[in-house]
């Protein structure tokens, strides 16, 4: 399957990946698999979901390692940029984190 592996430099945040979608309205859970990668501190990863249309508060921030992460599109929302954002650990060694079985399913 397909793998990314984010390095961040040590106490860093940085954008990992930004995308736009669009998801009809309902709930959905986002679950990915979030390994540390050989030799090296695990990086920390954030989610953030927002409507493309507005300036409200986003629909998901999750920080990345949570198993399964649920949300809901809003009506209205037609459009939603999805932004990955990486901090690397209090350490000497860049961080890095594997990421495996990225999935979306829509649940109603």
């Amino acid at each position: 399957g397909d793998v990314f592996i984010a390095r961040i430099a040590p106490e860093r945040t940085a954008s990992i990946g930004e995308r736009t979608t669009l998801l009809a309205p309902g709930r959905y859970a986002l679950s990915q698999r979030i390994e540390p990668e050989a030799g090296a501190p695990l990086a920390r990863l954030d989610w953030t979901v927002t409507c493309v249309s507005g300036s409200g508060p986003p629909i998901l921030a999750a920080e990345a390692t949570l198993a399964n992460a649920r949300f809901s599109v809003p009506a209205g929302c037609g459009a939603q940029h999805w932004l990955l954002r990486g901090t690397g650990e209090l350490a000497q060694a860049a961080s890095a984190a594997r990421v495996t079985k990225l999935v979306l399913v829509k649940e109603d």
